[in-house]
């Protein structure tokens, strides 16, 4: 498993997971905040508070996700 968790193909998978997931959580969160404030001038503040978090949040988790080094816990015997 750790030979898993240690290969780039994977972790550019997890990479790619976590930024379409996160995508599509802040896109429906805009979405639903969109219908309840009617504000244009918030609202546009809003979208690019979820433009700034969702970009650092996606950076900082695949500076994670890219940074991490698996190590076998438990040998063959």
């Amino acid at each position: 498993m750790a030979e898993q968790w240690n290969s780039w193909g994977w972790k550019v998978f997890d990479i790619l997971l976590l930024a379409f997931a996160l995508v599509h959580g802040f896109n429906g969160l805009r979405n639903v905040l969109e219908d309840y404030i009617h504000n244009e001038s918030v609202t546009k503040a809003l979208n690019w508070f979820l433009l700034i978090f969702g970009i650092a949040t996606v950076l900082w988790c695949a500076y994670a996700i890219a940074s991490f080094e698996a190590v076998a816990v438990f040998s063959a015997q």
